[in-house]
């Protein structure tokens, strides 16, 4: 974010793209990607853009859609032409007025999907996870009965929290944590953790997605500290006399 508020530091900037601008330098002192964020969106968006605006010149429409599928050579190459001036033939023009043209088009975007008021934008409107059973991409018929609806979510590729997705379909959410987990140690542990689903792969179980919600909102379940801590109900099994 400093290096590319700094390329535009140049450039003359239309009114919306100051607003985000202003949106973007505030968020930068602490840029979380939260749901409700309004620059964690602009900026993911602005990214995409950037990325549009530098490759599809030299690339052509479909060498382009297929960096578009493999979002690591993109973040790379990317980013080393922000922060670094070792290959700046890449820019269709100078780097600030690519970047504030990149912007000018983010705005434009936002507005016609997300509302005229920047204030009310979020990053949720836009983001979304959902679970994928390996049955239902093996056969789509079946993801009506599998998979679990998309829901709004925060994060992005390159946070804490993260939420990746293909740049050929943004924020449609694909990767996560596959488990959290958090133990504080004493005489006896106390343990936390959560899934993104639930324990069963079954989905008439009543614990196929009853995790999911949870996990979502950044919420921990205890679990328990030796097999013998007496916690619920418990199956037990055993082997059959020979």
């Amino acid at each position: 974010v400093p290096y590319l508020l700094a390329e535009l530091e140049r450039e003359t900037l239309s009114p919306a793209a100051q607003e985000a601008v202003q949106s973007i330098e505030a968020w930068a002192a602490r840029p979380v990607a939260s749901r409700d964020s309004e620059a964690a969106l602009i900026f993911q968006q602005w990214y995409m853009e950037s990325a549009r605006a530098v490759f599809v010149t030299s690339l052509g429409d479909e060498l382009y859609a297929r960096l578009l599928r493999r979002s690591y050579p993109l973040n790379h190459a990317l980013d080393t032409l922000i922060v670094t001036d070792r290959f700046d033939s890449w820019w269709p023009d100078t780097a600030g007025k690519t970047l504030a043209r990149a912007l000018d088009k983010t705005v434009a975007t936002l507005t016609a999907t997300t509302g005229p008021a920047p204030a009310n934008w979020r990053l949720d409107q836009q983001q979304a996870v959902g679970l994928e059973h390996e049955l239902s991409k093996a056969v789509p018929l079946l993801r009506r009965l599998f998979a679990a609806p998309s829901m709004p979510w925060g994060g992005s590729t390159s946070t804490v929290g993260r939420a990746s997705y293909s740049y050929s379909r943004p924020f449609e959410v694909t990767h996560g944590a596959t488990v959290r987990a958090v133990g504080e140690m004493g005489d006896t542990p106390r343990l936390k953790s959560v899934i993104p689903g639930g324990q069963s792969g079954h989905p008439l179980s009543d614990h196929y997605d009853d995790q999911f919600s949870a996990w979502r909102e950044g919420n921990l379940l205890p679990i328990r500290s030796s097999p013998g801590a007496p916690f619920a109900s418990q199956l037990v099994l055993r082997p059959a006399s020979p």
